[in-house]
C-alpha cells in the first residue's frame, strides 16, 4: 500500500486527551505521531532518536519525556500509538476493500460496451460546454428592450457595459 498524503485528525479527541500537557509537549507529542504516521506505525525506542524527532536537545527530551512517554505503547525496541496504529489499520483495509472492488468490477465485464468509448467519452466531456456556449449566444443577442428569463430588460446602457472587457468595467486600462 502507498502511504497515505494525509492523517486522519481528530481535534477533539486529541484536545480531551492532551488537557495536562503543556506547549512544549503538545508540540513534541504531534510531532512524534507525525513521525510515526509516516514510518507505518513504529518509531525507534532510540532516546537521540527521539529528541531529534521532537526536536529537543537530549537534555530537555529527558524532561518531557517523562510526560510524553505514557501516551505511546514502549515496547522494547520501539514505540507505537493505539490511535495511529487503528487509523493506519482503517486505511488499509479501506485500500484493500478498493482494490478488490476494482478487480471485481474489472472482472465482470472486460469487454467494452462499444467499440466508441472514447467519442462517449468525448461526447459526455463536451455536451455542458456546448450549452454553456448556446445560452451565452442567446444573451448576447438577445434584442433590446425584451425580457430575459421573464425578470430582467436590458437596455443599451446595460448592454454596452455587457459587451466591454471586463478590465474596462473595473476601472482597469484597456
Amino acid at each position: 500500500m502507498r502511504k497515505a498524503p494525509y492523517m486522519p485528525f481528530y481535534p477533539a479527541d486529541f484536545e480531551a486527551k492532551t488537557l495536562d500537557l503543556n506547549c512544549e509537549e503538545v508540540g513534541a507529542y504531534l510531532l512524534l505521531i507525525f513521525a510515526m504516521w509516516r514510518a507505518g506505525g513504529k518509531l525507534p525506542a532510540d532516546e537521540a532518536r527521539l529528541a531529534t524527532i521532537a526536536r529537543l536537545s537530549k537534555a530537555r527530551w529527558r524532561r518531557v519525556a517523562e510526560k510524553v512517554r505514557p501516551y505511546f505503547n514502549v515496547c522494547g525496541e520501539c514505540w507505537t500509538h493505539d490511535r495511529v496504529s487503528e487509523e493506519i489499520t482503517k486505511l488499509y483495509e479501506r485500500s484493500t476493500r478498493g482494490k478488490n472492488g476494482a478487480k471485481g468490477r474489472w472482472k465482470k465485464d472486460p469487454k467494452p460496451k462499444s467499440n466508441n468509448n472514447v467519442s462517449d467519452a468525448l461526447a459526455y466531456a463536451v455536451a455542458p460546454h456546448k450549452q454553456c456556449l448556446s445560452e451565452a449566444i442567446h444573451i448576447q443577442n438577445f434584442p433590446k428592450g425584451k425580457f430575459l428569463n421573464g425578470n430582467l430588460t436590458l437596455d443599451e446602457e446595460t448592454e454596452a457595459a455587457n459587451r466591454a472587457p471586463l478590465r474596462s468595467r473595473f476601472g482597469g486600462a484597456q
